[in-house]
């Protein structure tokens, strides 16, 4: 029986947040992409036209809602249009929809804002999984497919073969469980997130409602009681902080594995007549899905 990892712990803090400058909004505006929301008061490119005025008042919501640890509860509104996954799949189908959720211009630039101060703290913590090669500058799909292609043929060259199960979590950004990647051996614990910076965070994932919308049909709004905003800057960043310590796990059973955002790779190496059984991958996997319920 494998006992449970031991919670790690965080050297470094970030409790506080920087103060956004004009000329930091004047940059993220000008960055944007040219695509306006249909949740946006006004058209991106109208916004980028006019930043000289609107980054001056940006940045002061910014330093406020920093400053105060809360996110503005008027961009907390998702709206989810159902799209086809690929052309042909039949329309009755749920299961063939893939949901793309829109979110207001102004919610991303504060988004982007509290990223600039989040990323560096928590890619330099050395609690980031290092095996993930998703929302990393310099790391791709290309990186992880070369470690785990390296991997076998290095086991290959000396005549083993490679047992590898691929994992993929189901509607993983759902998934996340906001007091754990809040309070529990996440945020606080995990990377040292705490005070301001803490509540902001806690703001900004909770209380968010949705409305799906096909065509001019609109559903009631409701509310999201778990995972982090779909669509959203954060998201991701917040999901690898959420998954990191699986890396803990999979370390007690002696198992490789690589992951890209939610996929991932667990693989062993070993001799052509043990591969019968393999109890250490089959285990490492149980494990695994237990530590993601």
């Amino acid at each position: 029986m494998v006992h449970p990892p031991v919670p790690r712990s965080c050297s470094s803090t970030l409790s506080t947040l920087e103060t956004v400058t004009v000329d930091e909004v004047s940059r993220v505006i000008r960055l944007l992409p040219q695509k306006t929301s249909p949740l946006d008061i006004m058209p991106v490119s109208l916004l980028k036209l006019s930043a000289d005025t609107i980054a001056p008042l940006i940045a002061r919501l910014a330093n406020l809602s920093f400053a105060n640890g809360a996110f503005p509860s008027r961009y907390k509104v998702g709206q989810v249009i159902p799209l086809l996954k690929k052309s042909g799949l039949p329309a009755h189908d749920p299961a063939n929809y893939r949901p793309i959720s829109n979110l207001c211009t102004f919610s991303k630039i504060l988004e982007k804002l509290f990223l600039l101060r989040l990323r560096p703290h928590v890619m330099n913590s050395e609690n980031y999984c290092k095996f993930q090669s998703a929302y990393r500058k310099g790391y791709c799909t290309e990186t992880a497919l070369l470690r785990v292609t390296n991997d076998i043929q290095r086991a290959a060259g000396q005549g083993l073969c490679t047992a590898l199960l691929a994992l993929d979590i189901s509607a993983a950004f759902d998934a996340v469980h906001h007091d754990t990647l809040l309070d529990r051996h996440r945020a606080r614990t995990v990377f040292g997130i705490d005070d301001f910076a803490l509540d902001w965070i806690r703001s900004f994932v909770t209380g968010h409602i949705q409305q799906i919308v096909v065509g001019s049909e609109k559903s009631t709004v409701f509310s999201s009681k778990s995972g982090v905003p779909q669509g959203s800057v954060l998201g991701p960043i917040l999901f690898g902080m959420y998954v990191s310590p699986v890396g803990d796990v999979i370390a007690q059973h002696h198992v490789h594995y690589h992951q890209y955002a939610d996929d991932m790779q667990l693989y062993v190496s070993l001799r052509p007549q043990d591969c019968v059984t393999i109890p250490s991958l089959e285990q490492c996997a149980t494990d695994v899905s237990r530590w993601f319920t």
